[in-house]
């Protein structure tokens, strides 16, 4: 951004002094003094922060270019949050980067354990590079157990190309595809632990390992929007690090009030309310003085608890098309986050009922077969203890092999339902049932999910007050 000097012109060190140059004096600097400075082009700001965020988010203009066009800092962080995780774990500790890596691992750790429960490897790994950072542990234990973190990551490979190489590209069946998504999902998050793990721990790696295995599980858009997200929650993570080496500046003023002043004050700022929104968001989402597009940020994540803030009704009112567009786009997502909350039994229960709600699709044209049947009832009994695992297992693989033998219709996807609510973990078989469920409804209707969704949503809350949770 620098540009030669001319004769008479200013020098740098007075430009950057005087908080009233001309924004032709500004654009003199380099880039990271132009962006601090108070003067500096909106234009130009924002081109700059793109490339220097830290810098930007400590200048005197970011509170308020932020507040005038908030959605797009949110823009910015979905398109560049990777970039900036690679650009910026450079500036922690040898020490935060090894624990940076480690959350990041762990974030997407579930992704593997649902695939594979019983491996331990990757999650021992990212427990010993924590346990690494309070002391010495012996060498031998640590190569062992990097060990046999590399055989599991090889072994996650070898069965995530396998299935990928099974599936039919001219017409996949929906579970064979699932089941691929799922284990590549699993194969990056074990190679996350094993790059956070590592000898020389790489957090740059384990940030893209992680990023990559929540895209794994959707396709197109959907991935992307996956992928984004998990970014941006390592960029606020990695901010976390940052602010404990007080290497941000300008993002704590002298004599800032504490959390409390601001709740307790309803005409705090809104630059004091977003401050919140890291630890706090519940908070921010319930503080009468949340800025407009953050509130509806904020919404589409915990819709639950959203009609408790006081901007509920009067937000709705205003732009009631946006509530209606996250419905469409986020139920599915709703579902699966709060079905998470219940416990096992009432979790698959709601699957068994979300799965049995669309059996009817199967049975009225195949009226003498009982296998999905058969696997909703060993699903409901297992969820209440009355028969063992392996009883379980029976009637899901019954109504697995039954599915696997059938056209792709709609009838096939209400026995993959049946089939997914006898999973033998309770967060699976609620995750995979109602969305076997939707598809199925949605081929008999020829129509969206929607309407089969918003059922399982409202049904799902229903489970959510019988536990308390609500």
């Amino acid at each position: 951004m620098q540009k030669r000097h001319c004769v008479g012109a200013r020098s740098l060190a007075a430009i950057k002094a005087d908080p009233l140059a001309t924004a032709q004096e500004v654009l003199t600097l380099s880039s990271v003094d132009a962006v601090c400075h108070p003067n500096c082009p909106v234009a130009t700001w924002w081109q700059v922060a793109e490339i220097y965020p830290l810098e930007a988010q400590g200048s005197v203009l970011y509170h308020l270019l932020t507040l005038e066009e908030p959605e797009r800092w949110f823009a910015l962080e979905r398109k560049h949050g990777w970039y900036w995780v690679k650009s910026v774990t450079s500036r922690l500790s040898a020490k935060d980067q090894r624990l940076f890596a480690a959350d990041c691992a762990e974030h997407v750790l579930p992704l593997f354990e649902a695939v594979y429960p019983d491996e331990k490897a990757p999650r021992h790994v990212i427990d010993l590079k924590r346990e690494c950072q309070g002391g010495k542990v012996p060498y031998p234990r640590i190569e062992a157990v990097q060990a046999a973190a590399l055989q599991v990551v090889q072994k996650a490979q070898k069965a995530a190309l396998a299935a990928s190489n099974k599936l039919n590209p001219l017409q996949p069946i929906w579970e064979d595809t699932q089941k691929a998504r799922a284990l590549h999902a699993a194969e990056r998050a074990a190679r996350a632990a094993l790059a956070a793990g590592g000898m020389h721990a790489n957090s740059a790696s384990a940030a893209n390992y992680a990023a990559m295995a929540v895209g794994e599980l959707l396709q197109g858009k959907a991935a992307d929007s996956a992928t984004e997200e998990e970014s941006v929650w390592q960029w606020e993570r990695l901010q976390d690090y940052l602010y404990k080496q007080a290497k941000i500046g300008g993002l704590h003023s002298v004599g800032a009030r504490t959390r409390g002043e601001i709740l307790a004050d309803p005409m705090a700022t809104a630059e004091e309310v977003k401050s919140l929104k890291k630890k706090h968001p519940l908070d921010v989402l319930n503080h009468p003085n949340c800025p407009e597009e953050l509130w509806w940020q904020l919404v589409g994540k915990y819709p639950l608890e959203a009609p408790q803030s006081p901007l509920w009704e009067l937000n709705l009112l205003s732009t009631p098309e946006r509530w209606k567009k996250l419905q469409e786009d986020k139920t599915g997502a709703w579902i699966r986050a709060y079905a998470n909350k219940l416990p096992d039994e009432p979790q698959r229960l709601f699957a068994v009922e979300c799965a049995r709600r669309v059996l009817p699709i199967f049975e009225q044209k195949y009226p003498k077969d009982t296998t999905p049947r058969r696997a909703l009832v060993a699903a409901e009994w297992f969820a209440k203890g009355v028969i063992n695992a392996r009883s379980l297992a029976e009637g899901r693989d019954a109504a697995k092999t039954l599915a696997s033998q059938m056209p792709n219709s709609a009838a096939t996807y209400s026995v993959l339902a049946a089939a997914a609510a006898a999973n033998a973990t309770a967060s699976t078989a609620s995750w995979d049932a109602t969305g076997y469920a939707a598809y199925a409804s949605k081929m008999a209707m020829q129509g969206p999910t929607l309407k089969e969704r918003s059922w399982q949503w409202e049904r799902l809350q229903d489970y959510l007050r019988a536990e308390r949770l609500l």
